[in-house]
């Protein structure tokens, strides 16, 4: 089917260009970046021409040849473009600007320019945008060898990522970004955090990634941090194919038979891993009690598999491939655009040198740690995700656009971890703790959006964008196996082992079933008018959106009763052999004797239900005050109903409702072309997510407590300041410096609740700051000779933050600590620098590029102490690589790409913040990966 669809498009393209060729691209106001709709582009002395679209695009079609170029529109300085050259069968690309008329009308001559730079285009915008904002190209991190949007947006000034998923904008957390997809909101993945997981949207399919650092009235009002906006592909000019495979080697993992790994599914290559793990058909309803019906909890038990202990096996080659294709039709006339593209990656991760401990606090006079469990830690974990993606688009005619983009991601995470290691708190030092994971967790997400874009120009040229999209995500997390047990080693024969299960000193061993599913549907519309101010073109815009959730989450959980009667002297599986299950005899009285049997241990309230809705309004206006002014200032009002509800009737639902008014301005100098002063303000809101309201508590097996919602959690409210200057000197080239305040209302904060011990709740605590700067340089180094091909780049962020401490926590800390505990910390994952540099090199005529980037992060709060405890800091981990590619061939279709990524393999490590020596919490590394890539294109 693929090859037809390919051939198809190819056989049209050669029909509609074999003897033409085309020239493309925008028309736009040089003050305010805004597509000029009508403008006519046409050939200098001739009628032949073409109008601009919604988009400010033009499609013009010539002979092969030279030509003379004209772009025209009422009150707009006149431009001719010299020398544009048209060849058979190819797209030159040509952006044009134009400046407003003065009072006599005069014509600017320019010199074409053949191609168009992705990261030319994506400064471009940041210059003429309203509000303040970052972005990297799908240029960008291709060259810097990043695979999806989590990799990708680290790059960006001023961001961090954790856990290779969760953004983090100029230090706050999850819960103060938000992330859209083609201006869409779509909801997160994962029940216990506030943003979207990045690593879902292969790179392969992102056009660009943009982080808004400042609000304007026709956004969102909920981010604090920033809001990055994830821009897929849109279908191209001409016909174009794309194919690209890549294989990579990683040290720790490719080939290691000692890689730890679970039970493999038909599925899990394609991500497709929860079938083969669900729950048996016999344990589907009411698991019975033991003395209710012992035949069918013995029949129960049974059921379920025996594999508890990771399997070891040496994974092949980490792999990804890549597939798009697209073209433009004329259908009349109507065109229509069709952009379709797939994505693939299976990688596999791996350490078996890790460690994984647990402190308290021997005496708070001299601030000595003990250790409570001191384990040896290797984890196996294999990564599937799977993209694919239909964008359309139909013109009607130069005025009327709609578009319907389709995506579907898929994803699969498969997990076997074993640590061993002692329990001085409650076992001796010849008996070894051992722990056995099994994880796997499949997530999707089925996007839908339609657009549309209408001009009216006989009513005032009114501008109406309207956008309503709907997203099905879904987390499966089926049978999730933990068991430990103890291995007590003989004195007198250090071969003989026996092992046993002690469920008074840690957890029963237990299968966890855990589903999400989540509904979003997002409506917006747009109007804008434009308007005379003082002689010049400015604009009012109008509109509203309706955003609706709804999220349903369930949990069964089944621990294992009756391990502690049995002993081995050969391992774990011989504890769980078949004749140790269910019924395992009868007693004088011919009553059935138990062995080892499943008992239900779900509770109600561990099953939520959760509901939002935002209704929003707003006015705002962009104007401008003579060629070098600009003011974007408008009012958002934003109501918000949230609803959370557990299936216990006797807790009380968590609930939300709230009005906000959110004032914001945005004011741009240009005192020379191509520099701008931005100062801007504005009052934006914080969320609770559903987890964090939801009354229920459940284990993290990650952290090793017990998490439990709060439904009293309100919204965050923050006052914004920015400030900064830029300068965007050459094509490609710019240099900004950043300043910017935040004061949080109420924030949310992760603490360890006095209430019970080991236990992470959620709270508003009074008050919160924010403050740093940002700088960040582009520079070509042209000006030496033999560096003409080479370019450099950097962005540093320094952040301060602070936050009050609970009062409540605080007295805690202090009754173990002692009375000069400090009243307030950094805020939960805030760095106090950020940096990244890059040092590049592309030279067009031999097809050569080559990069080596960097990114570092300042250590950041991890774990939040318990009192009896330390806090855990995230140590800084330098990270290095480098892209080599060759482009082959006269037409330079074919690249070849070498990749090397985590160059320095630096130690992941999360360490207690002491006075004394470090100690560490947790600690392990991932290895270094050597990529070898393909691919093939026509553009």
């Amino acid at each position: 089917m693929k090859k037809i669809l390919s051939l198809t498009f190819f056989f049209c393209s050669l029909s509609l260009f074999a003897q033409k060729g085309t020239v493309s691209g925008k028309v736009l106001d040089a003050a305010t970046g805004e597509p000029l709709i009508g403008a006519v582009v046409k050939v200098a002395g001739q009628p032949l021409g073409a109008e601009a679209d919604l988009d400010g695009n033009f499609l013009l079609e010539l002979e092969a040849g030279t030509y003379d170029l004209e772009a025209i529109f009422i009150s707009y300085q006149t431009k001719q473009v010299t020398g544009v050259i048209v060849k058979a069968g190819q797209t030159t690309v040509l952006d044009l600007t134009l400046g407003e008329a003065a009072e006599q009308l005069q014509t600017v001559v320019v010199t074409a320019k053949a191609e168009r730079a992705t990261e030319n285009s994506l400064l471009v915008l940041q210059k003429k945008s309203p509000v303040l904002m970052d972005g990297i190209s799908n240029q960008q991190f291709q060259r810097m060898g990043d695979g999806d949007a989590g990799a990708a947006v680290r790059r960006i000034t001023g961001v961090s990522v954790e856990g290779g998923k969760y953004v983090y904008v100029r230090g706050l957390g999850d819960r103060y970004s938000k992330t859209m997809l083609n201006a869409s909101e779509i909801p997160g993945l994962d029940p216990n955090r506030n943003s979207v997981q990045l690593d879902l949207f292969p790179s392969s399919l992102i056009d660009n990634i943009a982080v808004l650092k400042t609000f304007s009235a026709d956004m969102p009002g909920d981010f604090t941090g920033g809001c990055v906006v994830i821009n897929t592909k849109e279908f191209p000019e001409r016909f174009t194919l794309q194919a690209g495979a890549n294989f990579g080697f990683n040290t720790n993992a490719t080939f290691n038979r000692n890689f730890l790994g679970g039970p493999v599914g038909a599925l899990d290559f394609l991500g497709l891993g929860n079938g083969g793990r669900a729950l048996p058909q016999d344990a589907q309803g009411i698991i019975p009690s033991v003395y209710q019906n012992p035949v069918a909890v013995d029949r129960i038990t049974r059921s379920f598999s025996r594999d508890f202990a990771p399997e070891t096996r040496a994974p092949f080659l980490n792999q990804g491939y890549n597939f798009s294709v697209g073209n433009r039709f004329s259908l009349g006339k109507k065109e229509l655009g069709v952009l379709f593209a797939l994505s693939y990656n299976n990688e596999n991760e791996f350490f078996q040198n890790g460690t994984n401990n647990r402190y308290i606090l021997a005496t708070a006079a001299t601030g000595a740690l003990s250790p409570t469990v001191l384990l040896h830690d290797s984890e196996g974990r294999n990564n599937v995700l799977l993209g694919a993606m239909l964008n359309t688009s139909l013109k009607l005619d130069e005025y009327n656009k709609i578009s319907l983009n389709l995506m579907r991601n898929q994803s699969g995470t498969s997990s076997a971890r074993y640590m061993e290691g002692t329990n001085p708190l409650n076992t001796d030092a010849d008996v070894l703790l051992q722990s056995n994971v099994l994880r796997y967790v499949q997530r999707s997400m089925d996007f839908a959006q339609l657009r549309g874009e209408h001009f009216f120009e006989k009513w005032a040229r009114l501008r109406m964008e309207w956008n309503s999209s709907f997203t099905y995500s879904v987390q499966d997390e089926p049978d999730f196996r933990s068991f430990t047990n103890s291995a007590v080693l003989d004195p007198a024969d250090e071969n003989a082992v026996t092992y046993s299960v002690n469920p008074a000193n840690y957890k029963k061993p237990s299968r966890f079933f855990r589903n999400m599913d989540e509904y979003t549907s997002d409506n917006k519309l747009h109007f804008s008018l434009p308007i005379q101010l003082a002689g010049r073109e400015s604009k009012i815009k109008f509109g509203g959106s309706y955003l609706f959730k709804s999220r349903t989450f369930r949990e069964r959980r089944l621990d294992y009763e009756g391990t502690e009667r049995f002993v081995s002297a050969t391992g774990l599986m011989d504890i769980f052999a078949a004749d140790h299950l269910g019924i395992v005899g009868t007693d004088p009285n011919g009553s059935p004797v138990m062995g080892i049997y499943l008992l239900d241990a779900t509770e109600r309230r561990n099953q939520y239900d959760g509901s939002q809705t935002v209704g929003a309004g707003y006015a705002m206006a962009d104007l401008q005050f003579g060629p070098r002014v600009k003011l974007n200032l408008g009012l958002r009002a934003e109501f918000t109903r949230m609803d959370v509800a557990s299936f216990s009737t006797g807790i009380r639902p968590g609930n939300i409702e709230q009005l906000d008014f959110l004032p914001a301005l945005n004011w741009v100098y240009e005192p020379i072309p191509d520099m701008n002063v931005r100062i801007s303000y504005s009052r934006t809101v914080a969320r609770p997510n559903f987890r964090e309201m939801a009354p229920f508590a459940s284990f993290d097996f990650n952290q090793d407590n017990v998490v439990v919602g709060n439904p009293n959690l309100r919204r965050v409210l923050s006052d914004n300041a920015d400030i900064r200057w830029e300068y965007f000197f050459r094509p490609g080239e710019m240099v900004s410096v950043s300043g910017f305040f935040k004061q949080l209302q109420n924030p949310i904060e992760r603490i360890f609740s006095p209430v019970g011990f080991n236990e992470v709740t959620w709270r508003n605590v009074p008050n919160g700051t924010v403050f740093g700067f940002e700088l960040e340089v582009r520079k070509r180094l042209d000006f030496v000779p033999f560096l003409a091909d080479f370019s450099v780049g950097a962005n540093i962020a320094f952040i301060r933050s602070q936050v009050d401490i609970d009062p409540a926590e605080l007295a805690r800390f202090r009754a173990v600590l002692g009375p000069d505990y400090p009243t307030s910390r950094r805020l939960f994952a805030q760095s106090p620098y950020l940096i990244n540099a890059y040092l590049g090199y592309a030279n067009i005529v031999s097809g050569t590029e080559a990069n080596l980037s960097f990114n570092l992060f300042g250590e950041r709060l991890s774990v939040v102490g318990t009192g009896t405890a330390p806090d855990v800091y995230e140590q800084p981990r330098p990270v290095l690589n480098f892209m080599l590619s060759q482009q082959i061939g006269s037409a330079k279709r074919f690249k070849i790409t070498v990749r090397a990524n985590n160059l320095l393999d630096p130690e992941y490590l999360f360490a207690y913040r002491t006075d004394g020596p470090r100690t560490d919490f947790q600690s392990f590394r991932l290895g270094r990966e050597f990529q070898l890539g393909f691919s093939y294109s026509i553009k």
